[in-house]
């Protein structure tokens, strides 16, 4: 007697417990390769698709997601940026520069119910969409798919499938004032495993007063302006090579080691878009790191650059 006729023989209870296993396998099956994997930021979220994964060299940016599509030259990222939106004309002259460098489109976008503009250019070969979403009081993000120019058409049902899948967190919520004691400026940040004397000119956001281990602190003077984001996480700190810049829209100023306080650590400042970018990582001696992520209008850097260096003196860790 044949296997298969075994089944139908025994077709009474036992059949139907077989079919029921069977039935029951197969949907498990089915919901594992449905199932999505979510890289999760604490302002914002993306699904990853069928075919897309994070890119492990960049896994652990705490503001910042980056996807490859496994069988393309594609990449997608999204990042949180403290600093003041470019607007749509110096979006435009930024990416203008013919042959290598034009704009084919800007149009308005939404995207998780928050609005902005999408910036459709190509650039040295690749084709890029880029989306700048505003977010209430200050900051922004920024959403990119790139690709080579032939698959712009392909892409973008994939651009459109990931942005379905994003959740921006877009105001910027004022918390009680538990983590500072300040005036207008000025004042003592006191967090679990760091303090800093801010100097003249600096004070904490309402957004992380009630943090117990981030502190977000701006800097404005008349004519210059700048954010600098101070965390501890249980993440490993990121090697110089994941912090130096790997797109040719990024240019490397400085980069190297440095300490603060005792902790070893990496830096580097790049100029991106208009703008300057410090980043800097360090070993917090438990298995985690510290971060400082400060950024401002390469035009005020030179005028902000000193009392930068006095806040990165004032800065204490433990």
């Amino acid at each position: 007697m044949s296997f298969s006729n075994t089944i139908v023989a025994n077709g009474g209870p036992g059949g139907r417990w077989m079919r029921r296993g069977f039935t029951l396998l197969a949907a498990i099956a089915l919901l594992l390769v449905s199932a999505q994997a979510k890289e999760a930021r604490s302002t914002f979220s993306v699904e990853t698709p069928k075919g897309w994964s994070a890119d492990s060299r960049l896994s652990k940016l705490a503001n910042g997601v980056n996807l490859r599509r496994a069988d393309k030259d594609w990449t997608f990222s999204i990042s949180d940026q403290p600093a003041n939106i470019p607007s749509e004309a110096a979006a435009r002259k930024a990416r203008t520069s013919p042959p290598d460098k034009k704009v084919k489109a800007i149009s308005p976008i939404t995207i998780s119910g928050q609005k902005g503009y999408l910036i459709d250019w190509t650039a040295y070969g690749k084709s890029i969409y880029e989306a700048y979403i505003p977010k209430t009081g200050s900051g922004y993000f920024v959403l990119t798919l790139e690709c080579p120019v032939a698959d712009s058409a392909a892409a973008l049902s994939d651009w459109n499938l990931l942005l379905r899948g994003v959740e921006l967190k877009a105001s910027n919520s004022t918390g009680s004032n538990t983590g500072a004691v300040k005036g207008a400026s000025g004042g003592v940040v006191q967090k679990d495993r760091f303090t800093i004397t801010l100097p003249e000119g600096w004070s904490e956001a309402g957004t992380t007063r009630s943090s117990r281990n981030r502190a977000i602190v701006d800097y404005s003077v008349p004519g210059a302006s700048g954010r600098a984001d101070i965390s501890e996480d249980n993440m490993a700190p990121a090697t110089l090579a994941m912090l130096r810049p790997r797109s040719s829209e990024t240019r490397l100023v400085e980069s190297g080691s440095t300490n603060i306080s005792g902790y070893s650590g990496v830096y580097t400042v790049t100029v991106f878009q208009g703008e300057r970018i410090y980043n800097y990582h360090f070993d917090n001696k438990r298995g985690g790191r510290y971060t400082i992520y400060f950024s401002c209008l390469e035009a005020d850097s030179a005028k902000i650059a000193p009392s930068f260096k006095k806040l990165l003196g004032a800065l204490k860790l433990k």
